[in-house]
Order: C-alpha cells, then structure tokens, then sequence
C-alpha cells in the first residue's frame, strides 16, 4: 500500500497572553444611585419610577444606563403633549441598551 506523506513538524504556539479582567458592574444600590443621577432635577420625572426594579432588572454600567436614561427623557419629550419622563419610558428604553451590551432580554421588552 502507498505510504501516506509524512506531514511536516508543526512549529510551538507562543503563549497567549492572559486576558484583562473586564470591569465589574456596579452593583444594585449603586445602580440605582445612577439612575436616579441621569435625570437632573429640572427634568420633570412621573411619580411612577421604581428605581430599585431598573436597577436590580437591568445589571448595566453608567454608560449604557446614561444611554438608556437619555432614550427614555427623548420619548418623554416627543410626546405630544410633553410630559414626565415615566417607568414605563425607562422600561422601553433600558432593554434596546440591554441588548446591546449582548444581553438577552425578557419577551415583552420590545423597543419602540
């Protein structure tokens, strides 16, 4: 039978270098400090926000909250008539920055 040719010597692989730690979240009550510190106090806010439901939902960090907090005062806004930035503009808008962030989000959040 035909012998196979022989395959040449594969050289050493380098070690790879070790990966850099990524940033860890802020954790709850810090995220809800962020929250509540994206909309400053001329900005006219809805009764209805439950700061510690977006901050323990939606584990992001200050960017994509920032993000989300800018989204959510833009829906506000474009409203007609204008009115208070709600929970319910927060929880349209923080899962678009969820997934963004390769995030899996829950069924019903659906972006606008």
């Amino acid at each position: 039978s035909p012998s196979s040719p022989e395959l040449p010597e594969l050289p050493e692989l380098p070690e790879l270098p070790e990966l850099p730690e990524l940033p860890e979240l802020p954790e709850l009550e810090e995220r809800k400090r962020l929250w509540r510190s994206m909309f400053p106090p001329p900005l006219p806010l809805a009764p209805d926000i439950d700061w510690t439901t977006l901050a323990s939902r939606f584990e992001m960090a200050g960017g994509y909250i920032k993000k989300a907090a800018v989204r959510a005062a833009l829906y506000a806004a474009s409203a007609r008539p204008r009115r208070a930035v709600s929970h319910g503009d927060l929880l349209e808008a923080a899962p678009r920055e969820y997934r963004e962030m390769g995030r899996v989000t829950y069924a019903g959040d659906k972006p606008r």
